[in-house]
């Protein structure tokens, strides 16, 4: 597990956050170039980007012959089109959960669909919107996975959701779709068992492979390995620079 931070000399190297999704794709291509066997995105593409030339079509008056020109190259300046086609078959982008009056973006297709019977009293954790990916995005990608983070009464984060239910309907966490993947495994299944007072999540079975154990709302207890910087970390500068070391690259 490697970890691109978008930190302070990254940003002054490239420029104020949001980048833009051109440089995404840039980094994306750069992490695929340098061996990364899967690529997971803890950022949200909720909100199309905005595209030059289709902004001076819109508000310029402009001759025909230069209208027809930025017409046939509006894509080669679509950084959302630039992102989708560096998603390719290793690339896991994220979404979240709130509760909020409203929805945007795409949310994938769900793993696990409760029955009349479980969607009564369920203490599954419970989100009713989403922020999702473009749909030209989400597309593109091999799967999507949520983010969400849920502090205890005292803001540490000890426990983090592996799913979470949105209307009738049991999602994964940006974690568990990538450890599915890593896995190779071709499904998830969600343990629910009645206690005889409500429907209660026991574990996830990842392919047969991974057995994680649940409590009852559908977290998981965080093993952390260490304090920060304990996995490998290398700044998102350096990998779109090209300047990582022989041995990060070997990682």
């Amino acid at each position: 597990i490697v970890i691109v931070d978008l930190d302070e000399d990254s940003i002054q190297q490239e420029g104020r956050w949001p980048w833009d999704r051109a440089k995404i794709a840039d980094l994306v291509y750069a992490l695929q170039n340098n061996g990364a066997g899967l690529i997971g995105l803890d950022i949200i593409f909720s909100e199309p980007s905005r595209n030059p030339a289709q902004q001076i079509l819109e508000q310029a008056d402009l001759p025909d012959s230069v209208r027809n020109a930025l017409e046939l190259e509006q894509d080669r300046f679509d950084s959302d089109l630039a992102l989708a086609k560096a998603l390719g078959a290793n690339t896991v982008p994220s979404y979240f959960f709130q509760n909020d009056t409203g929805s945007a973006g795409q949310l994938p297709f769900p793993f696990y669909q409760l029955s009349k019977e479980q969607q009564e009293h369920n203490r599954l954790l419970t989100m009713n919107s989403y922020t999702g990916s473009l749909p030209v995005l989400a597309n593109r990608a091999i799967g999507q996975g949520f983010v969400v983070a849920v502090p205890d009464l005292y803001g540490v984060v000890r426990r983090v959701p592996l799913v979470i239910r949105h209307e009738n309907e049991v999602y994964a966490s940006l974690s568990l779709v990538l450890a599915q993947f890593a896995l190779g495994a071709p499904w998830l299944k969600l343990g629910l068992v009645n206690n005889g007072h409500e429907w209660v999540a026991t574990d996830i079975n990842i392919g047969n492979q991974v057995q994680v154990p649940l409590s009852a709302d559908g977290s998981l207890l965080v093993p952390y390995k260490g304090y920060a910087k304990t996995c490998t970390t290398v700044t998102a500068t350096r990998v779109l620079q090209n300047t990582l070391t022989d041995k990060e690259r070997e990682l």
